[in-house]
This record gives C-alpha cells, sequence and structure tokens, in this order.
C-alpha cells in the first residue's frame, strides 16, 4: 500500500522529508549561499525537494535566476499599482 504524498517522482525514491533534509543541506553549500545572496534561493530550494539533488546543468541555475527576477518585477510593477484590489493586497501581502 502506498502513502499519498510520500514520494515524488524525481526525487531518486526519497520521502518527501528526507528530500527536504538534502534541500536544507544544498542551501548550506557555496551553491546554497550565493542563491540566497542573490535573491534565487527559494527556487534552488524547491527545484532540490522536487528532484532530490541540485541542478546540475548551468541552464537550469540560469533559469531559477530568470524566474527569481520575474517574480521581483511584478512586485514592483504591482506595488506600483496605483488603485488595488483585495487580491492585488492580498498577493503584496503574499510576496
Amino acid at each position: 500500500m502506498t502513502t499519498l504524498g510520500t514520494k515524488q517522482q524525481g526525487r531518486r525514491d526519497l520521502s518527501g522529508a528526507e528530500a527536504t533534509r538534502v534541500a536544507q543541506a544544498v542551501m548550506r553549500t557555496d551553491l546554497g549561499q550565493q542563491a540566497l545572496r542573490q535573491s534565487w534561493g527559494r527556487g534552488l530550494f524547491e527545484f532540490v525537494k522536487k528532484w532530490g539533488k541540485p541542478p546540475g546543468e548551468t541552464w537550469t541555475i540560469e533559469k531559477l535566476k530568470r524566474s527569481a527576477n520575474d517574480l521581483r518585477w511584478e512586485l514592483i510593477e504591482l506595488e506600483k499599482k496605483p488603485n488595488k484590489s483585495e487580491l492585488d493586497e492580498a498577493n503584496l501581502k503574499l510576496l
């Protein structure tokens, strides 16, 4: 009998808790510290949780950086919006 939500494709047979521990360990490495300094740490953390290992390809790291940058631009644009809806305000609090 399988338990729902304990394994995810790509994790190399790691449970959710094990994948989280691996992600936490990666965040303590030079790559993880660089990601935190450059504001793409959350993307790296989520990548490692999903795949069970840090990205090995340069293009994957660049994609994580671009995603973090896109999110920052969306936040800046949302903050500039003069008449914010309740959804806009909720998104600002979330981001």
